[in-house]
């Protein structure tokens, strides 16, 4: 079975030109799953797709998608960032699976060897994780054409610190 992972910290790191996501199983274990572009650019226009879906269908979605992702950053909390270990499990994601149901998405990071984790979010986690993972691309230098109007004109890049979602 998968390990759930109950909080993670997302992050870019330069020496390796992709994003590091840590995330804390149940157990405290914590685990090590690389993003690389490639992989981001094809999961993110199905979040924001499913994203834009939930709720209402409006003449203003795109007004509603930013005031949401907006509000849903200004929430965000800085907490202490989970760490890994020497022994952590750590692997390049090679694919993700994606399933919806009832406000929640569930993100299945796999590699080769039956090596996964598994990642729920509600609406708000969401779009918190992709306020940073925004963070990540424009620290990254990465191409924002993937990005859509909504998260792109509302997104200010934190002063201070990272942004971290556990």
């Amino acid at each position: 079975m998968s390990p759930g992972l109950e909080r993670i910290t997302t992050r870019y790191v330069a020496q390796e030109d992709r994003v590091r996501l840590t995330g804390q199983t149940p157990e405290g274990t914590p685990v090590v799953i690389w993003l690389s572009m490639r992989m981001l650019q094809r999961l993110l226009p199905l979040l924001f797709k499913w994203l834009e879906q939930q709720g209402p269908p409006s003449t203003f979605k795109d007004l509603r998608q930013g005031f949401a992702h907006q509000a849903a950053r200004a929430e965000l909390q800085p907490t202490a960032p989970v760490r890994a270990q020497a022994d952590s499990q750590t692997w390049l994601a090679h694919s993700v699976d994606i399933a919806y149901w009832k406000g929640v998405v569930r993100l299945t990071f796999k590699a080769p060897g039956a090596q996964d984790a598994v990642l729920r979010m509600p609406l708000k986690p969401l779009r918190q994780w992709l306020g940073i993972v925004y963070d990540a691309y424009l620290k990254a230098e990465w191409p924002l054409q993937v990005w859509p109007d909504w998260i792109r004109e509302g997104t200010q890049v934190p002063k201070k610190g990272e942004a971290v979602l556990h």
